[in-house]
């Protein structure tokens, strides 16, 4: 067996485990890296946690909820909620977002939310890099690369992939890890 067949045995491995198999994640809770609604519940409770521990992020996350990234307008409404059943006044950033909130609802951008997939977007940049270290493929090119052989494994589980979007995640998200 070639190094090449043994990085895609065992990137089809990960790509299943990943599909059926809930796995930790932050903020204690359990995902399925390839769910969008996974996905967007994470972001939503990372979105409070930042604008919770740091008041400095909470005009970010406004900006974000106004230019129409659903997941950052849900955390801020969910946010509004708690603080409000509290019975704890809300940052004067929130209260103003609360008050557009009354007048008119924020416009969501048509096409899929980028939140939507960032769980799994990092699961496969994960995967390549993994690939990378014990197989020692390159990350990027057209065959024999960690890029190909994760393209190759999520097609194969029905998780259809080109290598181009692979490697568009890989190169968008890569240096992050």
């Amino acid at each position: 067996m070639t190094k090449e067949d043994e990085a895609l045995e065992w990137a089809r491995d990960m790509v299943k485990k990943f599909r059926d198999e809930k796995t930790p994640f932050i903020f204690g809770t359990e995902v399925l890296a390839f769910s969008k609604e996974d996905s967007r519940h994470v972001t939503r409770e990372m979105m409070k946690m930042l604008a919770r521990n740091y008041p400095q992020r909470l005009p970010s996350i406004i900006e974000m909820a106004k230019e129409g990234v659903g997941a950052a307008d849900e955390a801020l409404r969910e946010l509004i909620a708690e603080i409000n059943e509290r019975g704890d006044v809300l940052p004067y950033d929130l209260a103003a977002y609360c008050n557009e909130l009354l007048e008119a609802k924020p416009r969501r951008h048509p096409g899929r939310a980028k939140t939507d997939y960032w769980v799994r977007d990092l699961t496969i940049v994960t995967i390549v890099l993994l690939l990378t270290e014990r197989f020692g493929l390159t990350p990027t090119g057209r065959s024999r690369s960690a890029c190909h052989v994760v393209a190759t494994a999520l097609h194969e589980a029905r998780m259809r992939m080109s290598y181009e979007a692979v490697e568009k995640i890989w190169l968008r998200y890569h240096s992050a890890l």
